[in-house]
């Protein structure tokens, strides 16, 4: 009897035993089948954003391929200065790199004289279905001449179609302006508190509105004139390449930063490259031009930037780029051409900037505080570096770039 028991008591100890890893089994095809199918899914994320990359350089390889046809291709680069662009410019590209599955097409379609918009739509084909991108870029070249040119700042090198503004929404921010015209090809906004733009023998206008919102903020004109909705103005082109061909000495960007403050350059003075000087009580120099190659950034405090007008080399600072001051207790005199081909704007505190000659920049914005500007149009300091003959071709400027569809 006992030996019977014993063995019923392993028959049933098999049994649940079998259940066990029956139901372990089952557990392990479960966790196996949620890790496969884990792992698959990762790996189609993968491929999804490998592809989606792939298309979103294609049509950037659209714009980069357009931008090259304006500036190269004599047929679409006239068309571009004359405003004339058409279906015919546009590109179709297949088998883009050897590969069958990628393709690019690209419309060019002007806005203005020397303006115009284009549109790069890439496919990558993925089985029956495909991916998409669309880019989409602004561009426009300076086209004016700089002979009559009788401002003393002026923001908007594309006109109307771009930003083109003068804002002022800083507090404390006070300018004034000899001699010359103020303008923007967009708006004049004076938005900021205990601000005043006085201008002295000359002109305020604009293409668009010129509003004064700022509390205690105002205009003052000493035998002057305010004008509105005026015509847009197209800017005197400046070519860097060429420029950078007359420099007579040129700089790397960490050559350049390393200049030890006090120093004095003459000539004309090339960087390859964008730069910040954020040193602190530092100062530099320049008997001639500067030229920067890209942006141009002052975040140090206590910084002095002084570029003298010299009967040589002439007198100026050329920037390839955006000029962007946000250092404190800053001393910038700036004498010749100031041509900033994007945005120049000035957020720091404390900033002393006088120049005589003309301020040109496609967008400008001061929002610091305690900003002091004595504008002094002469056209003597910047007229020669404005010549055509000086300038025989000027850059095609991205002024802005977006994609539309993910």
């Amino acid at each position: 009897m006992k030996i019977q028991k014993k063995n019923n008591i392993f028959g049933k100890n098999r049994g649940v035993i079998s259940l066990i890893a029956f139901l372990s089994l089952g557990i392990f095809l479960l966790l196996g089948t949620y890790f496969l199918s884990l792992g698959l899914t990762e790996t189609k994320i993968t491929k999804s954003e490998e592809i989606s990359a792939k298309t979103y350089y294609l049509a950037e390889s659209g714009i980069n391929e357009a931008i090259w046809k304006l500036e190269n291709d004599e047929t679409a680069r006239n068309n571009f200065l004359n405003g004339t662009l058409n279906e015919n410019d546009g590109i179709v590209r297949e088998n883009v790199f050897g590969n069958s599955e990628a393709r690019y097409s690209v419309s060019l379609v002007s806005t203005a004289e020397g303006e115009a918009n284009i549109v790069a739509t890439s496919t990558y084909q993925i089985g029956d279905g495909q991916s998409q991108r669309v880019v989409k870029a602004y561009v426009t070249k300076a086209i004016g001449s700089g002979s009559d040119w009788d401002f003393a700042m002026f923001s908007g090198i594309k006109g109307k179609e771009g930003e083109g503004e003068i804002k002022i929404s800083g507090s404390g921010v006070n300018m004034t302006v000899n001699d010359g015209r103020f303008h923007a090809n967009s708006d004049i906004k004076i938005t900021g508190s205990g601000g005043s733009l006085t201008i002295n023998d000359g002109g305020i206008t604009a293409s668009g509105d010129i509003d004064v919102t700022g509390s205690e903020s105002e205009i003052i004109l000493n035998n002057s004139y305010q004008e509105e909705s005026t015509s847009t103005v197209d800017t005197a082109p400046l070519d860097f390449d060429e420029w950078a061909e007359k420099a007579t000495q040129t700089y790397t960007v960490n050559q350049f930063k390393n200049l030890p403050s006090g120093t004095v350059l003459d000539g004309i003075i090339y960087v390859d490259n964008s730069v910040t000087l954020s040193d602190s009580s530092y100062s530099l120099t320049i008997n001639g031009i500067l030229i920067v190659d890209g942006s141009l950034k002052l975040s140090g405090s206590e910084i002095n930037l002084t570029v003298n007008y010299d009967s040589e080399y002439g007198g100026g600072l050329f920037v390839n780029g955006n000029l962007n001051v946000s250092s404190s207790d800053v001393n910038l005199i700036l004498n010749g051409l100031i041509y900033i081909s994007k945005t120049l704007k000035i957020s720091g505190s404390n900033v002393d900037f006088s120049s005589a000659g003309t301020v040109i920049a496609n967008d400008i914005g001061f929002s610091g505080s305690n900003i002091v500007m004595d504008l002094n149009y002469y056209p003597e300091y910047f007229q020669d570096s404005l010549n055509p003959a000086m300038n025989p071709d000027s850059p095609i400027i991205w002024i802005s770039h977006w994609e539309e569809v993910y």
